[in-house]
């Protein structure tokens, strides 16, 4: 497949595994330069070389070690990203998600805490690659969520909750920077076997006995 995508520079975000990961190894398969990042270097560093073991060895990947819960940390991942690629074309915001819960469970500080990780990391990115790709009137926002926007999923309360909000913003952002070239996407996949999924329903399972 040919997307007419080679020579851009995306950064993908939770990249180390899961969707994150597939993201990435497609986009460096259609000859995209890559910025990718986990909270764990010694993962992340281990997918950039399987990646770059499978695409064109002129592709470029930078793997970064970030906490996408600190603000500080998603400054220095941009910083990092575009003093290594030049620009980021592409953004694909994607998390790990809050971890299961049930309402009666969940206290203030726990909706403060899903809040900052799972919305305001792609707010925040958003708000810094947007000039750039304004300036180059071209720019691609991909959010990675999930069917839970249209069909909750039990026993994932906060990302239920949350995941509406991204869909909400990503749409009145959609159309607030149509004109300037730039395209703003929120994927919502089912159920797909990655490692948080296989965690979940062992958590789901040890729960309930089933």
């Amino acid at each position: 497949m040919n997307l007419n995508l080679k020579n851009k520079n995306a950064l993908v975000c939770a990249s180390s595994q899961g969707l994150g990961k597939a993201a990435a190894l497609d986009l460096a398969s259609e000859g995209v330069n890559l910025a990718i990042c986990s909270r764990d270097q010694q993962k992340i560093n281990a997918c950039k070389q399987e990646i770059q073991e499978k695409v064109d060895d002129k592709i470029k990947i930078i793997a970064i070690e970030a906490n996408l819960d600190i603000p500080e940390e998603i400054t220095k991942l941009y910083k990092d990203a575009k003093d290594y690629l030049g620009s980021i074309d592409i953004l694909v915001n994607n998390t790990g998600g809050p971890p299961p819960s049930t309402f009666e469970n969940l206290e203030d500080t726990d909706w403060q805490k899903a809040f900052n990780s799972t919305m305001m990391s792609c707010l925040r990115l958003s708000k810094l690659v947007i000039p750039d790709m304004k300036k180059k009137q071209w720019g691609r926002i991909i959010n990675i969520s999930s069917v839970s926007v249209k069909t909750p999923v039990t026993g994932l309360f906060l990302s239920n909750s949350l995941r509406m909000g991204i869909l909400g913003w990503a749409k009145a952002l959609s159309d607030e920077i149509a004109p300037d070239g730039i395209t703003v996407n929120t994927v919502c996949p089912g159920y797909t076997r990655t490692e948080r999924v296989e965690s979940i329903l062992d958590s789901q399972s040890e729960a309930t006995g089933k």
